[in-house]
């Protein structure tokens, strides 16, 4: 099982999270692949999808509506939900993943040392540019 199944199976159930969006290569993390936006509704990744050009003013009604919640209300919402996904196991999935995902980071191997000269010379997205080609068909 990928990491990111592991973290989704442990947000959105077993089910969801073996739907056939997500096999392997049909847009997996795993691949640096997304998903549409559709799919991750379908999901429950995301609670609603808005065409590009009604982006500005739903996000601006969005936050308005969040304004208008108190602070501590919030505190208090997120902390019930972490303490949620704590109790339905996220916080171990996610330190399954990563004592799985960390020495690739401490690792030097030539595709970091390069990923890393192509941030320095050209930035960020050059360089996510470059990495994604190397998963292209």
């Amino acid at each position: 099982m990928s990491f990111w199944r592991l973290i989704l199976t442990c947000l959105v159930g077993n089910r969801d999270a073996n739907d056939h969006r997500l096999q392997e290569g049909a847009g997996t993390p795993d691949f640096g692949d997304t998903i549409d936006a559709g799919a991750a509704l379908d999901l429950g990744m995301v609670n609603r999808v808005v065409p590009l050009a009604e982006l500005r003013e739903a996000s601006l009604r969005y936050a308005k509506r969040l304004s208008l919640i108190l602070p501590e209300a919030l505190f208090a919402t997120k902390r019930a939900v972490n303490r949620g996904a704590d109790a339905a196991g996220f916080r171990t999935a996610l330190y399954a993943g990563l004592d799985v995902v960390w020495p690739l980071y401490a690792t030097k191997t030539e595709f970091g040392t390069k990923f890393r000269d192509i941030v320095s010379a050209e930035g960020v997205p050059a360089a996510v540019k470059w990495r994604a080609a190397q998963f292209k068909e």
